[in-house]
């Protein structure tokens, strides 16, 4: 009886220590994945990946209304004469920032100014790797023109085709730009033919953070939510001669 009991109280603490040995790996490996160069773009990450950024960072995403995202995703009639050719998105700025501009208002601001190929990184714990976001355009104040992701105000993804992975893409991007940003920030994902999607943040009636993810149908609605997103901007962002008290204006 002695015998049995002692091969239990050894078999317990064998289990404890398996147990005790698996946690501090468990934990080890936590903090050699944060510590890693290990990256994930933005253009590349997963469902799974975007869930799990959701529940780390206590957000979730929710539509703005009922409009169907099939009507962007899919090929369908354009009201945009815009046409990409065979050469990468960047390479073709030119030719979209055209487009974009000619939809603005002429005098955008004095403040503001477009940078191109911005990144942001995002790092939250528990996550295990870097997501990378690359904004094709990204609207900044020209205060923080040299650390563009902490000034940015607005950031438009550009894509030849839209898909389900733009629409994560669009989702990541808009996290890492806000959470870097000193400004209420706003995503915006278009192939410049079909309409887009805009990414924002409001909160829930429990003041719980959500992520909006508005369906624009057709480029005449993307440009007019590019300027109504425009118009409502701070006046310290507009506004030349504004008093510059950021923090009060944003508030």
């Amino acid at each position: 009886a002695t015998e049995a009991a002692t091969a239990a109280v050894a078999a317990v603490a064998a289990q404890t220590l398996q147990h005790t040995q698996d946690s501090t790996r468990e934990v080890l490996s936590e903090v050699r994945s944060w510590n890693s160069s290990r990256t994930v773009e933005a253009s590349r990450i997963t469902t799974a990946d975007i869930f799990v950024l959701r529940r780390l960072l206590h957000i979730y995403l929710s539509p703005y209304d009922a409009t169907d995202a099939s009507q962007v995703l899919h090929p369908s009639a354009s009201d945009s004469d815009f046409e990409w050719d065979n050469t990468p998105e960047p390479s073709q700025r030119q030719s979209y920032m055209v487009q974009i501009h000619d939809n603005l208002t002429p005098n955008l601001s004095n403040k503001l100014a477009w940078k191109p190929q911005t990144k942001a990184d995002l790092k939250v714990k528990g996550l295990g790797y870097r997501v990378v976001a690359k904004s094709d355009e990204l609207l900044v104040a020209k205060k923080w023109v040299n650390v563009p992701e902490a000034g940015s105000v607005i950031g438009i993804e550009l894509k030849k085709d839209l898909t389900q992975a733009s629409r994560r893409q669009g989702e990541a991007e808009f996290i890492a730009f806000s959470l870097a940003s000193n400004f209420p920030f706003l995503q915006l994902v278009t192939d410049m033919k079909r309409g887009g999607f805009a990414y924002y943040k409001q909160h829930d009636q429990q003041g719980q953070q959500v992520v909006v993810e508005q369906v624009l149908v057709g480029m005449a609605a993307f440009h007019d939510f590019l300027k109504a997103a425009l118009s409502d901007l701070p006046s310290v962002l507009t506004n030349a001669h504004a008093v510059v008290e950021i923090v009060q204006q944003l508030q």
